[in-house]
């Protein structure tokens, strides 16, 4: 693994952590307030929709660029390791279980507390891909390309070094990525992506395999998105 030996390697990091937080959770907010405020839309539309999932992929260029230019260092400071082909089907099957049971208990719980929320700005948007196969596709490739990279393949590496604590970095790469998820206006929407997170996350540090993150992420949203908007 690549390190941060400098104190300015690490300012420099700190940084690119900053940068993350301003483009993930600052200005998706002030585009939502727009939204409300000045074109007085109070319901998710298509254009609104496609401009938010191109602005993710203009936040992982922009920390990309960062990273190589004023960082000076890979954006993946894990090496990619390489499995057995035959590992791969095992680690499909295996995070797939994690994550079913693991979501089953959280509805329970969420079912006998009786604090089930629906998210209305979910609904809209899963009315809105309903039938548009490209934009189905889309949505789940930034999911998995985007989120993958930034919060396992930047956040996670570099949140462990400066801290020296893998699991603590995990936690609160974690925490993040369940609160990039506030925008559905539920905890319970939030709460499921920080589990979701967490399993993704262990497995990075575990495996070293994005490639993998990236493709089970997609197929996850994919499968799920096909699955609400054919109900």
């Amino acid at each position: 693994m690549t390190q941060l030996t400098s104190k300015s390697d690490k300012y420099r990091s700190l940084g690119g952590m900053a940068l993350v937080l301003v483009l993930l959770f600052v200005f998706p907010e002030v585009l939502r307030s727009y939204n409300r405020v000045v074109l007085g839309e109070t319901e998710v539309s298509l254009p609104m929709f496609l401009i938010s999932r191109l602005f993710y992929w203009l936040c992982l260029i922009v920390l990309w660029r960062y990273a190589v230019k004023i960082e000076g260092k890979p954006f993946l400071l894990y090496e990619e390791r390489k499995h057995p082909i035959w590992k791969y089907p095992l680690f499909l099957i295996g995070t797939y279980v994690v994550l079913f049971l693991g979501l089953l208990i959280i509805g329970l719980i969420v079912f006998l507390l009786k604090t089930k929320e629906e998210s209305t700005i979910f609904k809209q948007i899963v009315d809105l891909l309903r039938g548009n196969y490209f934009m189905i596709f889309f949505t789940s490739l930034t999911a998995g390309v985007v989120e993958e990279f930034i919060f396992r393949g930047y956040l996670q590496p570099r949140l462990e070094i400066l801290l020296k604590n893998k699991w603590i970095a995990i936690l609160i790469a974690s925490v993040l990525f369940g609160l990039l998820h506030y925008g559905y206006g539920t905890w319970i929407n939030m709460l499921g992506p920080f589990f979701i997170g967490l399993v993704f996350a262990i497995f990075y540090d575990k495996f070293r395999s994005l490639k993998f993150l990236i493709f089970f992420h997609f197929l996850w949203d994919f499968v799920i998105l096909m699955i609400q908007t054919n109900r």
